[in-house]
């Protein structure tokens, strides 16, 4: 038999309490500078959950995205990191750098497994394909010239591989640069969205290499000097000297359809990479100053972010794109979410729903699930409540033995202490997190620390949408 306690405390619900609905807009949320050093690369690990910072010290910093705290710190290069990318497999990423390396590092342990020396004193970038061929780019500023043939001995910018089943011997797979020509570097690449091609970024080229056929198959002329691009299966963005290109695909060939300015003066010759969002909805960029620029993907900018003091180079969504970060060459790592909705103030009555053993089964729609019991002594005593990871908006009220003890409680870092009553003649007193949202996290979470006389008992409760986690006092007197 159930019984049913009609609670008279009005609890003022936020709206999307069952879907929640955020703006697009996105604010400052929190700064990092553990590591300060300039950060050139930006990447998310596999498992989701971990990023991974290339910095121009040549340190590779891995984070925790939920708690935005250093997992650890590893030293792969003498330079600056200019690319960090995965293999297929998810277990081994390869690095980029001013240093003359190529490195393939074992994830997540981090340990470098292979240095690759190679003859590009900076490479701008470095991927790997399924069968295990090794391509990268940049420049070599060390190569000697020939005065008898008015040619170099060795390009200045060109495209190399390494077959790393063969050996680590480099061989150029394709060297674009005419005689007498001073040359110019590579400035970006990738595999595009097929794994068909190599496309990487020369002057003002954009350059398509077969992979299968070991040959250029076609490459592109756009009106600004290139420095980074991104691929979709139907789309090519491309920054150039501060304006931002979208090239669109017949199934063959690209073809340039809209070009904007994307920094702020027109005669500067900016750079900047850009990052589409999960969904593939948005695109960021920074710009010839310190900003970042939220774009869709037709080219229209839908706001600009300030907070950092010198240019922004990195950008990686998180989250379902709730969540985005950014880069600078300040040493600071950015984190940005969007604002939350108003709250309505439409009163809901809550009920709880009990057993005869004081055990609570259902409050309001929602299950209640024990996740946790602890023996107590004494009647009276105080507990503190906080968010132990990072505080994300969650909002909470907590309910014992049918009273709201606390109401509409956005949960932080700080612990809020409160003082708690129980039943000494009941043999469950159940403490119930009853969640108003899910902040930007789910589930909502809090962490209880029960203060009993010189002892502390730490716990968890979380609660979702459709259950509410609860803690049970057993009163055991002395």
């Amino acid at each position: 038999m159930y019984i049913i306690k009609k609670i008279s405390v009005i609890l003022l619900l936020a709206i999307g309490l069952y879907a929640p609905v955020y703006s697009q807009d996105y604010i400052l949320l929190e700064t990092k500078t553990d590591h300060n050093s300039p950060i050139e690369s930006l990447v998310l690990a596999p498992d989701g959950m971990t990023m991974i910072s290339g910095h121009h010290d040549g340190y590779l910093v891995c984070w925790d995205m939920k708690t935005h705290k250093i997992i650890s710190e590893t030293h792969p290069h003498g330079g600056q990191i200019n690319s960090i990318i995965f293999d297929r497999s998810g277990k081994k990423l390869i690095t980029s750098s001013d240093d003359s390396k190529v490195c393939v590092i074992e994830y997540p342990s981090m340990k470098v497994l292979k240095t690759y020396p190679v003859p590009t004193n900076s490479n701008s970038f470095a991927c790997i394909t399924s069968e295990g061929v090794l391509y990268f780019g940049g420049s070599n500023t060390n190569r000697t010239y020939d005065a008898e043939t008015f040619m170099y001995a060795q390009p200045y910018g060109a495209l190399y591989r390494i077959n790393t089943k063969m050996g680590d011997k480099a061989e150029i797979a394709y060297n674009d640069e005419r005689p007498m020509e001073s040359g110019s570097n590579i400035t970006d690449g990738n595999m595009d969205y097929s794994g068909k091609y190599i496309i990487y970024t020369k002057n003002r080229f954009l350059s398509f290499y077969d992979i299968a056929n070991k040959r250029l198959e076609y490459r592109m002329e756009l009106p600004n000097s290139l420095n980074n691009f991104t691929s979709t299966k139907d789309a090519l963005y491309v920054w150039g000297d501060a304006h931002l290109m979208k090239l669109t695909s017949n199934g063959s060939r690209y073809s340039l359809v809209k070009t904007v300015l994307a920094g702020t003066r027109p005669s500067y010759i900016g750079f900047s990479k850009l990052v589409l969002s999960n969904n593939e909805k948005m695109l960021v960029t920074g710009d010839d100053g310190n900003n970042v620029n939220i774009w869709t993907t037709d080219l229209e900018r839908k706001q600009v972010l300030t907070g950092h003091t010198d240019a922004v180079r990195n950008f990686l969504f998180w989250n379902n794109d709730s969540i985005l970060v950014t880069g600078g060459y300040d040493g600071k790592l950015l984190f940005w979410g969007f604002e939350q909705p108003p709250k309505d103030t439409t009163p809901v009555i809550v009920d709880v729903i009990f057993t005869e053993n004081n055990i609570p089964v259902k409050i309001k729609d929602r299950d209640v699930e024990l996740q946790s019991t602890i023996t107590v002594n004494q009647p009276e005593f105080d507990i503190e409540v906080w968010d132990q990871s990072m505080a994300d908006g969650d909002s909470i009220s907590l309910n014992i033995n049918g009273e709201w003890i606390l109401q509409e409680y956005e949960v932080i870092k700080e612990k809020l202490r409160l003082h708690v009553k129980i039943n000494p003649n009941a043999s469950n007193n159940y403490l119930i997190l009853y969640a108003h949202n899910l902040g930007k996290f789910s589930p909502n979470t809090a962490a209880v620390q029960v203060l009993i006389g010189e002892k502390k008992y730490r716990l968890q409760l979380s609660s979702s949408l459709s259950k509410s986690g609860a803690l049970n006092f057993s009163y055991v007197p002395e």
